[in-house]
């Protein structure tokens, strides 16, 4: 019963992220949706935003979450074809 104990804390530490690398994470995150929005505009770093937020809610399994059903959010960030 205590291996079995010691090998569930095991894997709990192995899947907690440290509070550095969730830092981390979003710190990369704001300046992703910075970068996007200067170069694209805000209209894309919301539907950027969008996508997500649908992507974490999907993988907690607390809500609402991207399936190939929801196109309407993956559409505008498709790069648009050239008229050439």
């Amino acid at each position: 019963m205590h291996l079995q104990l010691q090998k569930a804390s095991m894997q709990a530490k192995r899947r907690t992220p440290s509070k550095a690398l969730v830092k981390d994470v979003r710190l990369l995150g704001r300046l992703l949706c910075e970068a996007i929005e200067a170069s694209d505009g805000k209209e894309a770093r919301e539907v950027v935003e969008q996508v997500r937020s649908l992507s974490v809610t999907g993988h907690r399994r607390t809500g609402p979450h991207l399936t190939t059903s929801s196109p309407r959010f993956v559409q505008p960030c498709l790069p648009k074809p050239s008229s050439v």
